[in-house]
């Protein structure tokens, strides 16, 4: 089994990408990440791929990601992270129906959330389109202001309230 990772930059800052039998399995913000082995790009055809693909994504050019995915998880999350994919770009669902779309009740919302807080493959599986039905933006494994960038940079209609303590 061959593993490689890679730093890209992006508007976030240096992205980490790791791929693993030519299927990518991480993609995240690189804040505090070591990478004790990393490669050149060029080595590995997968992370060369989103490596590009992730670069129109942020030019705007390029909508859905084409990319192999593996990442290990229960079959609770691979399910989520699957349902994921299926959220349209610049669109947005809550918690609670995503829960619905994988056959849950709404009542599931939390065990959504921990699903989707374990997706090490964010914007290509994208959970940053699941957001709180009270509004705002809620957690994000790469912080709530890149949350908020990446759904303003995909043009959703989501409101971005965040409530304000008097």
């Amino acid at each position: 089994m061959n593993s490689f990772a890679y730093f890209i930059d992006s508007p976030f800052g240096k992205l980490v990408l790791r791929a693993k039998d030519e299927s990518l399995c991480e993609c995240r913000r690189a804040d505090g990440v070591e990478v004790l082995e990393p490669v050149a790009r060029s080595e590995s055809a997968v992370l060369r791929e989103a490596g590009l693909q992730l670069a129109r994504y942020f030019e705007g050019e390029l909508r859905a990601f084409d990319l192999p995915i593996a990442q290990p998880g229960t079959p609770f999350q691979q399910e989520v992270w699957q349902a994921l994919l299926g959220i349209p770009f610049a669109d947005t669902v809550t918690y609670a129906q995503l829960a619905e779309r994988i056959g849950r009740d709404a009542s599931s919302s939390r065990a959504v959330g921990s699903a989707n807080g374990a997706n090490k493959v964010a914007i290509v599986v994208p959970c940053h389109r699941v957001v709180p039905a009270v509004g705002g933006v809620g957690g994000y494994a790469g912080g709530s202001d890149m949350k908020a960038a990446l759904l303003q940079h995909e043009g959703s209609h989501t409101p971005l309230f965040t409530m304000q303590s008097s």
